[in-house]
């Protein structure tokens, strides 16, 4: 099942009616206006989901640790949000998952070295949040695009750059002390 209603501008509460649907494979939920939390019950029914697009929202509180259920999750859209808190260690068990995206949002803290475990991952945005500190050793070994602008990440230039495939995006940011990303190139 494919629930499709993005770019609807639909203005609600994000609806716990979602869970109600255990066979949905892929839930395009973004760009509309669903406003409140996340309800964590409604993971613990998406066993099969493969997509899910919730950005362009304006859902807030912190991201539900209950999204580490989301075992058969490809790809994870949380963008442009107003989630705070700190990244649920919970999402090191996405296997699956090839693209995270957590740019846009108040989320705080460090990136979770569980992160490291996910061993499909190619894309990781976490720009335009208050996560600070360093990347965590080895995952950049196979991210091939990493999105980090206006943060203020330290370690990253010598964590990263030097691996080939990694597509760094830089810009506005206090990255290994420089001011400007020519300026560490």
């Amino acid at each position: 099942i494919r629930l499709d209603i993005d770019d609807n501008e639909i203005t609600a509460t994000f609806p716990t009616e979602f869970g109600m649907f255990p066979n949905l494979t892929m839930a395009w939920l973004n760009g509309n206006e669903f406003t409140g939390t996340l309800p964590a019950s409604i993971f613990q029914s998406w066993g099969q989901l493969s997509y899910l697009k919730i950005h362009d929202n304006k859902l807030e509180g912190p991201l539900p640790t209950e999204l580490g259920l989301l075992t058969s999750l490809d790809l994870l859209w949380l963008s442009r949000n107003e989630f705070s808190g700190t990244v649920p260690s919970q999402l090191g068990f996405l296997a699956n998952v090839t693209e995270l995206f957590l740019h846009d949002n108040s989320i705080t803290g460090r990136i979770p070295t569980s992160l490291t475990e996910l061993a499909s991952l190619e894309m990781l945005t976490v720009s335009d949040t208050f996560l600070s500190g360093s990347i965590p050793d080895g995952l950049c070994d196979r991210i091939w695009d990493i999105t980090y602008t206006c943060n203020d990440y330290f370690g990253l230039y010598t964590i990263c750059y030097d691996t080939e495939k990694v597509n760094f995006t830089c810009s506005s940011t206090n990255l290994c002390g420089c001011d400007s990303c020519e300026q560490c190139n």
